[in-house]
């Protein structure tokens, strides 16, 4: 009865409020990086890149990167249990979704802090 329970606290209502909160911070991020290529016009790959060199801008991008990838792997499963169908079929899915999650957490993390 309390493993049913606990299944059932993880229910759709926390995944749900998660993506709004993801995607309303995704949309902030988007907003506020729009208002800094607008206000500095950066013209070469110095200005660009020390427009977005601020630790606050790397820790923002890297949280928004990161809630992005658990983001996309969240919606590869709502999407592999209501189209997917086949067991082997559904889990190769959901693992690619993984994988492509974690590559892109990894290579944008890697350029956001390892490029400096």
């Amino acid at each position: 009865m309390a493993i049913s329970a606990a299944d059932k606290a993880r229910s759709g209502t926390k995944e749900w409020l998660f993506q709004r909160i993801s995607n309303a911070l995704i949309c902030l991020w988007a907003i506020i990086t729009v208002i800094l290529l607008i206000d500095h016009q950066p013209t070469s790959l110095a200005d660009f890149s020390a427009l977005l060199a601020p630790i606050w801008y790397k820790a923002l991008s890297s949280v928004v990167l990161i809630l992005a990838a658990f983001n996309s792997v969240l919606a590869g499963w709502q999407i592999s249990t209501d189209y997917v169908k086949g067991v082997a079929i559904n889990l190769i899915f959901n693992l690619l979704v993984r994988l492509i999650s974690l590559a892109y957490l990894v290579v944008g993390l890697y350029v956001l802090w390892g490029l400096s």
